[in-house]
């Protein structure tokens, strides 16, 4: 989950202190963390502590306050007693959001004394939280920093007893960086997957070796090292547990190459729109195009097309808004560079670029960015533009050199992060063609291609399918057949890659692009599947998904006949065009 998802509440029981409450709010809001929220239970105060808090309202939308009658900050700490409180306050329209994780907060702590005083500008933010460290444990339960950090500030001595240490993108740690983590916990949760790309010797990579492609460009070789991730895998005795379910993609063919080459266990969520406008795939082939010092002119200028179809479609021009990310990945620096150099040479473009970022309230690169394969890890877009960038020489050859990533299981890793960043479409623009890639070492991005051909082109292709067992769920798909529905329309396990969570039964639109109604016929448990996780937790999935859903259970379709047959008739009448 992100840290943007998480949510925290702050809650600080008040009872007449006006004098001290301006303090402890200020230091609770000073947190840069965006799941943040302050709730204020004032309890019957009579000293002017209801108006600070009011003030603080009014300024600040992250606090909350709540009034309750006087019973003591025993009966503020209460969850109980807040929800109690949350219904008396009903009517002066205060709400109380549950967090994740609570904290409460005493004004009058003598501990929290610290924050008041004055800090000595020339003392290191070591040396203060070696001289605190009691105290800032105490206020702050949970921080979030990178191992280096936690290795400077958090002395052994003074913070070895944290309860957990939670280690995100584990794939590109060394062992040694996870070292002052795992000194300072009870235990450790190391969270990564072994297809992102490990940690890089940069400066090896920059200083020592260097490769000449075919087309005359020079690049550096990326050096991967061990991550803490691959060792943790490696050792036996640590208890392994794998996350199958895929949630970022709203259309899976967008997962479908990675889960077919990398996650042959992961679960996904088949949309019923696989493909549309501004969703899914867009396949562009640039047959003129030609790859010169590792610019590929041609594919630039499609890139450049590509960044003012998106602003013409999601730029508000009134509000100098764009209400939809984008983000470009180049398989290579000097491409990266030149499609930015075009998107800021167009006057008009520019414009509202610059714009866009000036009005977007988050870290500009959230909105937009221009990447190469290897440094696009980390970022997430709505809608992402690759530029394949190799393929033909200046003189018109076809060549099998794509840089890192013919280089194995490290080209397989840089490859996989670059195509999984966006949520919502993909536009491939290549000039080379999927079958004239015959370099086995570079063999996925041939079937990348052709997946991405093949999910463009829209249509019945798109899905995947199993002829159902005889019995129940083909009982269910012969009744829609005799309800006059075209058997080509009727779609049986029906799943957008190989690893879908089927449907039982889909009912595709007259033009096979879309699926306008979703059978869900219950399933008994089995190997693949929990029972509840898939009669009751994936149904709401697919509900979260879009689709128009009817639920029929086995038992009610033998002994209910007549009635679910007739509920099912009305459901294809409501959905089905």
């Amino acid at each position: 989950m992100s840290v943007e998802a998480v949510r925290v509440s702050a809650i600080i029981p008040v009872y007449n202190t006006a004098l001290e409450l301006p303090r402890s709010l200020d230091s609770v809001l000073g947190q840069a963390f965006e799941g943040l929220e302050v709730i204020a239970v004032d309890d019957g105060s009579t000293d002017g502590s209801p108006e600070v808090c009011a003030r603080y309202a009014q300024r600040d939308a992250r606090v909350r306050v709540l009034i309750v009658p006087h019973g003591g900050a025993g009966a503020a700490r209460n969850l109980k007693k807040l929800s109690s409180a949350e219904r008396a306050a009903e009517n002066a329209e205060a709400t109380l959001a549950e967090g994740r994780c609570m904290a409460r907060i005493d004004p009058e702590d003598a501990d929290l004394a610290f924050l008041a005083s004055e800090r000595d500008p020339a003392a290191s933010l070591r040396a203060f939280f070696k001289k605190y460290a009691r105290q800032i444990v105490k206020l702050k339960k949970c921080f979030i920093l990178s191992p280096a950090t936690a290795s400077v500030l958090f002395r052994p001595e003074e913070y070895e007893g944290f309860d957990v240490a939670i280690v995100d993108e584990a794939s590109q740690l060394s062992p040694v960086e996870l070292l002052p983590v795992l000194f300072r916990a009870k235990s450790c949760v190391i969270v990564g997957d072994e297809w992102q790309m490990p940690p890089i010797k940069h400066f090896a990579a920059k200083y020592e070796r260097r490769i000449t492609a075919e087309d005359g460009s020079v690049e550096y070789v990326l050096e991967p090292e061990l991550s803490a991730l691959t060792l943790a895998l490696r050792g036996r005795g640590l208890r392994t547990e794998e996350l199958l379910c895929h949630y970022r993609s709203k259309t899976e063919a967008l997962i479908a190459f990675s889960q077919r080459a990398f996650y042959p266990y992961m679960r996904t969520f088949p949309a019923p729109v696989p493909f549309a406008e501004g969703l899914g795939f867009t396949d562009v082939y640039v047959p003129e195009g030609r790859c010169d010092k590792g610019v590929n002119a041609a594919e630039a200028a499609a890139a450049l097309a590509c960044i003012r179809s998106h602003f013409a479609r999601y730029y508000d021009e009134e509000k100098g808004v764009l209400h939809a990310s984008f983000g470009v990945v180049a398989f290579g620096e000097e491409q990266a560079e030149c499609i930015e150099k075009l998107a800021r040479s167009d006057g008009e473009l520019c414009d509202k670029m610059c714009r866009a970022r000036d009005n977007f309230e988050d870290v500009p690169e959230k909105l937009m960015f221009f990447k190469t394969i290897e440094t696009v890890q980390g970022q997430e877009t709505a809608h992402l533009i690759l530029s394949l960038t190799y393929g033909k020489t200046a003189d018109g050859r076809t060549v099998n050199s794509f840089g890192q990533l013919n280089r194995d299981k490290l080209g397989k890793c840089i490859f996989n992060v670059a195509v999984t960043r966006a949520q919502s479409s993909v536009t491939v623009i290549h000039s080379v063609q999927a079958e004239e890639i015959t370099g086995e070492s570079v063999a996925y991005i041939r079937e990348y291609l052709a997946l991405a051909r093949r999910f463009a082109a829209g249509g019945r292709e798109q899905f995947v399918s199993e002829p159902p067992q005889a019995g129940f769920v083909q009982s269910v798909a012969e009744y829609i057949a005799s309800c006059g529905v075209e058997r080509e329309r009727i779609v049986c396990n029906y799943g957008v890659t190989d690893g879908s969570v089927r449907m039982p039964v889909a009912v595709l639109s007259k033009d096979l692009s879309r699926a306008e109604l979703g059978v869900w016929c219950e399933q008994p448990a089995g190997k693949k599947y929990n029972y509840l996780d898939y009669n009751m937790r994936y149904f709401e999935n697919f509900e979260r998904c879009g689709w128009n859903l009817h639920r029929v259970y086995a038992h009610d379709w033998a002994d209910n006949a007549e009635a679910e047959r007739e509920a099912l008739a009305a459901a294809l009448k409501k959905y089905v065009k």
